[in-house]
């Protein structure tokens, strides 16, 4: 197909969708956006998805990589969201095993740490009776604690836990529940952004949208619209204050300088907040910060003292290693929402999520756990369902779709072509964040893919040399927020 033949092809998908009656609209293409689109798409309902930026650009991006049940909800008396998280976790493992794979962890404990070996070796117990006793936790003593980590201090060390969760690549999971959905009766669109709603009689009918590659405008109709734009969201429970926001910060330091050999969780001997240090791409992850934000979601980044913060803890764990001489490859931030109920610290709030009608025919959802999503994609097909007094969406055992693993070591035109035809792949940073991870994994942050990946979006796309320029010029810019500090 050539390059105009391609573009005519997108707007004509997106003329013929706007004649259609949808059943549902979904706005947002993040994991949230993504899960309910797979369900619905598997439902039969006739799905319309749009994402104004990438699948999965947003908050999705930025997690700790953890499908895991959540050590510290136990510690808060949330055993249901426990018990629903390994759930959840072991569907994942089940019916997707090339995306989410399980992980093993040792938690090491000390004298001055806050919690004693007792409670945590207590807390892990619970978690694999939750799962059913599908992972059984065991000590680790001083004589084995190395075979972990040899960088690992045995200074005051009082004993260790092993146990296991999973680890996932966040944006290939929510690129692989868009894969999952479309269909005849499935569309998903990214670059395509919301307006304004279109409301009759006080009910919602659809939406105004616009093709952020064309600049066309469209209108598209539907039963009912779900709202799953994370921090993004403008609602009612906003406008209130009801709505809180945490910003989680993480490091990505090259290698494996920890010399790991099973994640590592890890608490602070300060304010007893449990982070993770895990092995994720031949790099090694380190996080989460849990910080009151201001920031908007466009343009977050993280705070120096959440950086200082995390330093400081791996100092803790690692007192022989000069911690502020490691190479840090890159380092990201997300945006939690939170629906803030109490006087609690941000910590200690729930990451339950929430699901709103503040008109008829629009659903809004927020909050919950990269876990979670397909429990959420339930719970908001529930939620316009009894209100419409259909059949009740079920859970299906369906193996996902798995996208192609790319290296970046290997790259060429080949493969960008492949993500073009068939991972919806449009512009440089498509290729560069949202496929191949190279603004996190390279020194250059991609700096050396640039004539390759102009060169394989030219032919296909037929963009001017300015309008590639404009695309390297907005990569540039998303990917300074994965390496420079606020």
């Amino acid at each position: 197909m050539s390059s105009q033949s391609k573009m005519q092809a997108r707007t004509k998908l997106l003329q013929d969708a706007s004649s259609r009656e949808w059943d549902i609209i979904i706005i947002g293409g993040g994991i949230t956006g993504a899960g309910i689109f797979r369900q619905a798409s598997q439902d039969g309902l006739k799905t319309l998805l749009i994402e104004k930026n990438d699948f999965g650009s947003g908050t999705s991006w930025c997690s700790s990589k953890l499908i895991h049940g959540g050590l510290r909800y136990l510690e808060q008396g949330k055993i249901h969201l426990v018990f629903e998280s390994i759930s959840e976790r072991q569907y994942l493992l089940q019916f997707a095993p090339a995306l989410v794979k399980p992980l093993t962890f040792i938690f090491p404990v000390y004298k001055k740490s806050k919690r004693p070996l007792w409670l945590i070796y207590l807390g892990t117990w619970v978690y694999a009776a939750l799962s059913c006793f599908k992972n059984i936790p065991k000590k680790i003593t001083s004589d084995d604690i190395q075979n972990y980590s040899s960088k690992l201090t045995t200074t005051d060390f009082t004993g260790a836990v092993f146990y296991s969760d999973a680890v996932t690549t966040d944006t290939t999971l929510t690129l692989s529940c868009i894969l999952s959905g479309q269909s005849d009766h499935a569309l998903a669109v990214n670059h395509c952004a919301w307006l304004s709603h279109i409301e009759e009689s006080d009910f919602i009918r659809g939406i105004k949208a616009q093709d952020q590659l064309t600049q066309q405008q469209y209108t598209f109709n539907a039963k009912w619209v779900i709202n799953a734009t994370g921090p993004w969201t403008d609602d009612p429970y906003k406008e209130i204050g009801k709505l809180t926001y945490s910003q989680g910060s993480h490091l990505l330091f090259k290698g494996n300088p920890f010399d790991l050999h099973s994640a590592i969780t890890m608490s602070s001997n300060d304010d007893g907040r449990i982070l993770f240090c895990i092995p994720w791409k031949g790099h090694t992850l380190v996080g989460t910060t849990d910080t009151p934000s201001q920031q908007g979601p466009d343009s977050l980044k993280i705070l120096e003292k959440e950086k200082q913060y995390l330093l400081d803890i791996l100092a803790q764990y690692f007192p022989t290693i000069d911690i502020h001489s490691l190479p840090i490859l890159s380092h990201f931030s997300g945006l939690r929402t939170l629906v803030r109920n109490s006087d609690k610290k941000l910590s200690q709030l729930s990451r339950e999520h929430i699901v709103n009608v503040p008109k008829k025919g629009l659903v809004e959802v927020y909050g919950g756990k990269l876990t979670c999503f397909s429990k959420i994609a339930l719970d908001v097909l529930h939620k316009f369902q009894a209100l419409d007094n259909s059949p009740r969406s079920q859970k299906h055992e369906i193996p996902f779709v798995t996208p192609k693993e790319y290296k970046l070591e290997t790259l060429d035109q080949a493969q960008i072509q492949h993500m073009i035809d068939y991972e919806y792949a449009m512009t440089v940073s498509d290729i560069l964040m949202g496929r191949t991870l190279a603004h996190l994994l390279l020194e250059d942050h991609g700096k050396n893919l640039y004539p390759l990946v102009c060169e394989v979006l030219q032919n296909n796309f037929g963009y001017s040399n300015e309008e590639l320029e404009d695309q390297i010029y907005t990569y540039q810019k998303l990917s300074q927020q994965f390496t420079k500090t606020e």
